[in-house]
């Protein structure tokens, strides 16, 4: 409906696509892992292959979308690698989150890919690894929460 409108009224029209958006305050995606994750004994899937992206590197994208004329009349897909579930567990391990200690896997075939090239090559677009991302994610809530007094 966007293109169709933008074609209508002559409007310059650059989209942008992000795949599943991590980052420090997100009120969606962390908040739903860390209770999934949080139980002693959880389930995860095993075959489920996500794309992740950390909030600050789609910011930057679209800050490169509205700085460059190429960038006009094109859709962009912003995402880091295909991952697991299970690889964003050790990430999210590695960065110093918390994870239940047994995990049972259950078979959930499913892969979503996204090719980034556009948006690699328009808007130097480079998703940073999950374990950067989260480690920053992680500092990012824990200098925002109050001191408490002494």
């Amino acid at each position: 409906l966007a293109w169709q409108l933008a074609a209508e009224h002559d409007l310059a029209l650059t989209t942008v696509r992000p795949a599943t958006i991590y980052g420090a305050f997100d009120p969606n995606f962390i908040p739903v892992f860390r209770r999934l994750a949080s139980p002693a004994l959880t389930v995860m899937p095993a075959c489920f292959t996500l794309s992740f992206v950390y909030a600050a590197d789609v910011a930057e994208a679209i800050a490169h979308a509205l700085e460059r004329a190429t960038a006009i009349g094109r859709a962009y897909n912003l995402a880091g690698p295909s991952e697991t579930v299970w690889d964003f567990v050790r990430a999210w391990r590695a960065a110093g989150g918390r994870a239940s200690r047994w995990m049972l896997p259950i078979p959930l075939p499913l892969a979503l890919r996204f090719d980034t090239r556009r948006a690699q090559r328009d808007l130097d677009f480079v998703p940073r690894p999950l374990a950067d991302g989260l480690r920053d994610t992680f500092a990012r809530e824990r200098a925002s929460r109050p001191i408490p007094p002494p």
